[in-house]
This record gives structure tokens, sequence and C-alpha cells, in this order.
């Protein structure tokens, strides 16, 4: 599975990131920018994107308004990640249709769990996203780093809104 990871801040908690999630055997691909992520996830179809909503070019929220708009990419999921996780930044993330969002700082215990879910939706047990009330979001795999994108599992919300995915994360 390929996770596309897309940096922020520089507060390494894209290093934190990219560790775990290779520690659990998944590939990973990482951008430095906005502008990097998009064309890597173009490129690579990850099954799972996490993105930092603080990025030097393009903020995550419009890196997820990306995912979700585009034909192929649609049923991606997104995790974004902030430092800071308010109403604001909830109803922002719920607009771009992001699946779920992570506060800064986390362990990568939460990572991997969050990872886990949006990866697995049938595994476990999983509290709707903030912006789908009226049901569980159906989600896919996660691959980063591949040039072939792998066969994706449908993927829906059953509730009002949808929180998207972004690609590699730092804020």
């Amino acid at each position: 599975e390929v996770v596309d990871v897309a940096a922020g801040a520089g507060d390494g908690q894209d290093v934190v990131v990219e560790r775990a999630l290779v520690a659990k055997q998944l590939d990973v691909v990482s951008a430095a920018s906005g502008t990097e992520a998009i064309a890597q996830i173009e490129r690579e179809q990850p099954d799972l994107v996490v993105c930092d909503v603080v990025m030097p070019d393009r903020d995550g929220y419009e890196i997820c308004r990306f995912v979700k708009s585009h034909p192929r990419l649609g049923r991606t999921p997104v995790l974004l990640i902030s430092g800071i996780v308010n109403a604001s930044v909830l109803e922002q993330a719920a607009e771009a249709r992001s699946d779920d969002v992570l506060r800064k700082p986390f362990e990568a215990a939460e990572l991997v769990r969050k990872v886990s879910e949006l990866l697995n939706p049938g595994a476990a047990p999983r509290r709707a996203p903030a912006a789908c009330p009226g049901g569980r979001a159906q989600r896919g795999r996660v691959r980063v780093g591949s040039t072939r994108a792998p066969p994706r599992k449908p993927r829906r919300c059953e509730g009002a809104a949808r929180h998207a995915q972004v690609s590699r994360l730092a804020d």
C-alpha cells in the first residue's frame, strides 16, 4: 500500500510520519510543497494521502479538494494534520471533504491507528468524522511511491459531508 505525505512547516512531524508508516510496511512518497504533492498524487495515485494543513505554496485544504474532485482519485482517503484543530479548521476540512483531521503534536501510534482505520475501514469500529455525523465514511487502501495504482474499493459517506485526505505532513 502506498501513502503520499505532504510536508508543511518543517517541524519534524514529517519524519515521524514517514518512519511510523514505513515501520508498518507501507510505501511512502513524500513531497516538500503543495505543488510537488499534487504532481506526485496524480502520478502515483496513492491509496491514502496524509497532508499538513500549512505548507509553503498551497494549503492542505487545496490539496484535499484536488484529490476529492479528481476523476480517478476522488475516493482516495485524505488525512489532514494541523497544529490547531478548532471549529474553523474542522469546518474547512469538512468543506474540502477530508476523511479525518489529526492534531499535532501526535504520537506515532495515533497516526498509525488513524491510517489503519482509513485503509481498512471494516477492520475496527470507528467514530464517524465530525463532518460525517450521519454515518461512517467508507475508505480504501493507502499506497505511495508506486507507478501503478492498485484497484480501489468504493468509498462513500452516509453523512452530511466527507472529510478529505492529503499527502505528507508537517506544519
